[in-house]
């Protein structure tokens, strides 16, 4: 139980201190440059709009900062701009939100850590499944906090280079630990920025909601419908019922049956930096379509604006290089339009936010070229997965690409229906006489184009296809948008009268039905990150959950964190999908991480591939203290854990028991690696 209020104090701790570390900087930066007419919102928005602005600029400013001067300098510079923040807008951030919509907020908040933290009782531990990712999210924001500095030092892998792979995000994030003074770990340090991400990205709907010209109707629904839009799910959810009905595995997610189209909530839950990377490119965006001609504002804001653009895209780089690829595909495409229709001011004003987002992130892209060992090119040219078409090539005998490649509106179909109806429905019944014909309109049509081309003909290398699931930000947030603009109007409807909902006679049954589906599939989603251990005793890896061998993994690197001994590389197993613990509660480094995630953030995979060679049989039945002493001091490994997951300990080998321990639990040992030996001294 413990560990479970010292989660949820350190939650409530790290969503605090990302005001002054987010949204105050940011309201600074949005009254500098007008972000989304900042000044003349109501609090309520002007709250979202700071954090959306926060969000953009925040990420470059504390990594370039800490790059250059060291991670205490970028919390002062931070604190700094927080300070200009709160005198530029006073009390005029705290929104006026009706009581109920405080206690929704307050639901939801709940909810979401109740999804986050770990639950303990008497001995036994049950994280979130979130901690698949999460481990990279804690691990990167622990390496900046140790290291000092960025990039920070890789975290999967002991190695000279650092890992500079979309780390902008973390920051914040380390400077949320630094104010804490000890109070937050690095898990809830990050997972206090997922519900600022959140509301941003609401924020960031409900403003280009207005902005594109949709808005011909006005009211504070609106927010409610684009957050249901924005959490329905696919199709998925019968799929995972009719397998577990043919007597297959209960599928923690629903989205893991196919190459996804994750929804902004579960993107927000998994990924918040890529959807933070997606905002700060939709900044960018914005700010220039106020500093074209077409808006005519004073020079000088202009300039700022035009600075301020490129700063978004450069931040943008930082946060996710694979939505990155979306932003710059949707500007050249933007840029090249304005040129055939002869636009030339808007042409330097895309141009100049272009060179100055090259500046800003050239330290950047210097770190990623010298810290990654690049192998085979990270980008590949693949007509995007879909399962049915690999069942369809197995019983025709091949033509898998052709298949995907007719299939291509089914997939999407499979993984959003909602949004592609709606954004058919959208562009078929399109009026002369409505507005669809501004800039921001015409942006998200573009965005839309360049994602869906990206996300359907190329495809992330390295491990996972992040590029063909994040970039497919651009196009979903489009769709959101068509979609409630096509069902606005009924929805108003329906919200005035109650008996309505029961009768659902204003919404076309197909989106009603799609809608249901897809929020179940949500909900459920939802729900599973919290009871994958009930339906499911392994992960989708394969390795199965130990309650009482997690508790005692917790226990054993929060000591190594507060103890005299705490040794500077700490090894655990390493054969196996993912590892957790090492990245989730140590401070230490370790040698190497996993089958899976050594080798994603730069290390050369010929180098990892032989230290897991050295370090796997370690853990085997049979191995010697000689020979596991000889191995850890080769990779440079100071001290070993061993649980009782491991064949090593099952087995009862002889320098598991019998060297002696810097600590011992029911299940887990940590030896030294000087301490080995297989029985007493003679």
């Amino acid at each position: 139980m413990l560990f479970t209020l010292q989660d949820v104090a350190g939650l409530l701790l790290a969503m605090a201190l990302a005001v002054p570390v987010l949204a105050l900087p940011g309201a600074l930066f949005a009254k500098v440059t007008g972000l989304l007419d900042f000044e003349a919102q109501p609090a309520g928005r002007r709250l979202m709009v700071a954090t959306l602005a926060g969000l953009a600029f925040v990420p470059l400013v504390a990594s370039l900062v800490a790059r250059f001067s060291g991670l205490n300098a970028a919390l002062v510079a931070v604190l700094v701009l927080a300070a200009g923040g709160s005198i530029v807008v006073r009390e005029r951030l705290i929104p006026g939100w009706t009581g109920r919509t405080w206690a929704m907020i307050g639901a939801a908040c709940a909810v979401f850590a109740f999804a986050v933290i770990d639950l303990a009782w008497d001995g036994r531990l049950y994280p979130s499944l979130l901690m698949v990712d999460l481990v990279k999210h804690a691990a990167f924001t622990r390496s900046i906090v140790e290291t000092g500095a960025t990039p920070p030092a890789d975290p999967f892998f002991l190695r000279a280079g650092a890992a500079s792979y979309y780390y902008f995000f973390y920051t914040p994030a380390a400077l949320i630990e630094r104010l804490g003074f000890g109070a937050i770990d690095s898990r809830m340090a990050f997972a206090g920025l997922i519900p600022w991400v959140a509301l941003a990205t609401a924020g960031l709907a409900d403003l280009v909601y207005g902005k594109a010209g949709f808005a011909r109707l006005t009211g504070e629904r609106r927010v409610p419908l684009l957050l249901i839009v924005m959490s329905t799910a696919g199709l998925q959810l019968v799929f995972v019922v009719m397998f577990w009905l043919k007597g297959e595995t209960w599928r923690e997610q629903s989205g893991w049956l196919n190459e996804m189209v994750a929804s902004f909530l579960t993107s927000v839950l998994w990924v918040p930096h890529h959807v933070a990377a997606f905002l700060a490119a939709w900044v960018g965006l914005l700010l220039l379509v106020d500093a074209t001609v077409d808006n005519p504002v004073q020079s000088r804001r202009r300039v700022v604006q035009i600075a301020a653009a490129g700063a978004a895209f450069a931040a943008t780089v930082g946060l996710s290089v694979w939505v990155a690829l979306g932003a710059v595909a949707t500007v050249g495409l933007w840029f090249a339009l304005s040129l055939f229709e002869r636009r030339f001011e808007r042409v330097v004003v895309i141009a100049a936010s272009g060179a100055v987002a090259l500046v800003l992130i050239a330290p950047h892209l210097i770190d990623l070229s010298a810290n990654r060992d690049f192998g085979a090119f990270p980008i590949a040219f693949r007509v995007r997965f879909f399962a049915l078409a690999g069942a369809i090539s197995g019983v025709i005998g091949g033509g898998e690409s052709i298949i995907r490649l007719m299939l291509l509106p089914l997939n999407y179909f499979w993984e959003a229906p909602l949004l592609v109806l709606g954004a058919f429905l959208f562009w078929t019944r399109r009026r002369t006489g409505d507005v669809y014909g501004n800039d921001v309109a015409r942006l998200l049509a573009i965005s839309a184009v360049a994602s869906i081309f990206i996300g359907s003909f190329f495809a992330a290398a390295i491990a996972n296809n992040d590029l063909g699931w994040r970039v497919l930000l651009f196009a979903q947030f489009s769709a959101v948008l068509w979609t409630a603009h096509v069902i606005w109007p009924l929805w108003c409807r329906l919200s005035d009268r109650v008996a309505d909902i029961a009768m659902l006679r204003f919404l076309p049954r197909p989106m009603v039905a799609l809608a249901v589906l897809g929020l179940l599939g949500g909900v459920h989603d939802v729900a599973l990150l919290r009871l994958h251990v009930l339906v499911n005793q392994s992960h989708s890896e394969g390795q199965r959950h130990d309650a009482a061998v997690a508790f005692d993994e917790r226990a054993a690197y929060g000591w190594l964190s507060h103890s005299k001994a705490a040794s500077v590389v700490v090894q655990h197993n390493p054969d196996v999908v993912r590892a957790f613990a090492f990245g989730l509660y140590g401070r230490q480094r370790t040698a190497v991480s996993d089958l899976h995630q050594a080798v994603l953030f730069g290390a050369a995979p010929g180098a990892v591939s032989q230290r897991l060679g050295a370090l796997m049989p370690l853990f085997k039945a049979g191995s010697t203290a000689k020979d596991a002493k000889r191995a850890l001091a080769t990779s440079g490994v100071d001290a070993v854990i061993v649980t009782s997951r491991d064949e090593a300990w099952r087995s009862g080998t002889a320098w598991v028991f019998k060297s002696p321990a810097l600590l011992v639990r029911d299940n887990l040992r940590i030896v030294a690696t000087g301490d080995l030996t297989d029985g007493p001294p003679r």
